[in-house]
């Protein structure tokens, strides 16, 4: 007996699949480096690991999600969490490195793997087991769950294309200004986390001496890239953020 679900095409779901269609476009059209993508793929896999089994009741932190799954010890994090993580990833690198890509790719809709579902549905678990629970109430008809579903996809998406889209800004402005190698890692970085101070520099160039690090700072002040807030040498805040409008 075969399944056929039962479901309404919305205006929800067709704005939705509107937004989708849309991101799909921007990354088979933009020119991204593969570094970028490496890393962002990367990132996502980080994000899918931490925020499913967080979802499934582990109160491990996304840093120490990145630490566990990066080869480090974490000596106080719950041993159930970490096996429970653990397990996740082995299962995950098994079954969906060729499972999930299949179904994407013989959908046409692969996105580079960039992104997370799991992500979405951690940022609210109470609607993410309303949305399920919602299926069983209207009899097993699915165009609640997949309002939820294509809202959360369209959302990451979203989230995606503005990456790539100041990812690509960064490479115009890292051209025009002729930006070394290490001044474009601390510009990407302002561009990603909305801050960079002389430590996390110091954490993205190891063995560079700090007086350089801080020319190359200055020097981005100076071609109107960053500004510099908390300016006393001693203020602990001190760090730089990106000019306002630049992107």
């Amino acid at each position: 007996m075969s399944f056929e679900p039962r479901f309404t095409v919305t205006n929800a779901i067709t704005a939705d699949l509107t937004r989708i269609e849309r991101a799909r476009g921007f990354l088979e059209a933009a020119t991204l480096s593969e570094d970028w993508i490496r890393r962002m793929g990367g990132r996502a896999f980080v994000l899918e690991a931490h925020h499913t089994t967080h979802i499934e009741g582990t109160r491990l932190s996304l840093e120490e999600s990145q630490r566990l799954l990066a080869g480090e010890s974490v000596p106080k994090a719950n041993p159930d969490d970490v096996r429970e993580l653990l397990n996740y990833r082995a299962a995950f690198e098994f079954v969906s490195s060729w499972l999930s890509t299949l179904c994407l790719y013989r959908a046409g809709y692969d996105f580079k793997r960039l992104f997370t579902i799991s992500e979405y549905y951690d940022r609210d678990r109470a609607a993410f087991y309303r949305a399920i629970q919602g299926v069983r109430e209207q009899a097993m008809d699915l165009t609640g769950w997949l309002e939820f579903f294509t809202s959360g996809l369209a959302t990451q998406l979203d989230e995606i294309k503005a990456q790539g889209e100041r990812t690509i800004r960064q490479d115009v402005l890292v051209r025009q200004h002729a930006l070394s190698e290490r001044q474009a890692i601390a510009l990407g970085r302002v561009i990603e986390r909305g801050r960079l101070t002389i430590q996390d520099y110091e954490g993205l160039c190891p063995g560079t001496n700090r007086r350089t690090l801080q020319r190359d700072l200055r020097a981005l002040v100076e071609k109107g890239l960053v500004v510099e807030a908390g300016t006393a040498p001693t203020d602990p805040a001190r760090h730089y953020r990106l000019v306002d409008g630049l992107l």
